[in-house]
């Protein structure tokens, strides 16, 4: 099965179990990827500075499964052992940075962690996520050069990273990853537009984009937009009624 369609599974797999594990009252027996994952998570929550929304008080003891935002569901290649599929702390307010132990959480799919304050930069470990299907991390205070991690999951098919402090070139080579979503606007990147623009199925013609040299408020989620159009001409005025002459 291609790493697509495996990571299909596994995204239905984890929808398919949230109800189930949000009322579990037995936690999944203990395995060597969750005790990775209790690893991975601790370390995280050491590196968060600020939790306004107390969302992390629960994460305590190897239960990883049962701690907030942490999602499990059956592995792909056991679905005997449960693995942490999914993290969710959108809208978290959290701060802090992104620790090379998340590295550590090898079946992670989903990844969305939109409107909080971490700053930093993605962990370079992040290139052992193989199975990353979605990642979010908009609207923080992430910095530093394009995050060149994110061209080595080789199964992401969503990537946002707008809304950031990350600056520099783009590389060329992420217009070739096939990719479902592409946001990375409101960044401090310098832009410009490669010849394989073409080739990511988000992209517009090349053509189109030009006008972002120049136009770069029109910058959409593919980086770049064309003029748009001006407003259409006002309706014609009604014609007047009819006059009745009476005689």
């Amino acid at each position: 099965m291609s790493s697509t369609g495996s990571n299909g599974c596994l995204l239905c797999i984890l929808f398919l179990s949230l109800p189930l594990l949000s009322l579990a009252e037995n936690y999944p027996p203990p395995n060597p990827r969750l005790e990775k994952a209790y690893v991975a998570l601790q370390a995280w929550k050491h590196a968060i500075t600020a939790d306004p929304k107390n969302l992390t008080h629960n994460w305590c003891g190897p239960h990883v499964c049962n701690y907030t935002g942490v999602y499990c569901a059956p592995a792909l290649d056991n679905p005997h052992e449960f693995t942490v599929a999914g993290i969710d702390l959108n809208h978290g307010t959290l701060e802090g940075t992104l620790p090379e132990e998340l590295g550590l959480l090898s079946d992670l799919a989903l990844f969305h962690l939109n409107s909080n304050k971490f700053r930093g930069a993605l962990p370079s470990s992040f290139k052992c996520l193989k199975l990353l299907y979605e990642l979010d991390v908009s609207n923080n205070q992430l910095e530093g050069s394009f995050p060149s991690v994110v061209l080595e999951l080789p199964s992401l098919k969503y990537l946002d990273i707008r809304y950031n402090r990350f600056c520099g070139d783009v590389p060329s080579c992420v217009y070739n990853l096939k990719l479902d979503a592409l946001f990375i606007n409101n960044n401090d990147f310098t832009f410009s537009i490669p010849d394989n623009i073409g080739n990511s199925p988000v992209s517009r013609p090349k053509e189109q984009c030009m006008a972002f040299l120049s136009k770069p408020r029109y910058c959409d989620s593919n980086g770049c937009i064309a003029h748009p159009p001006p407003p259409p001409p006002p309706p014609p005025p009604p014609p007047p009624p009819p006059v009745h002459h009476h005689y």
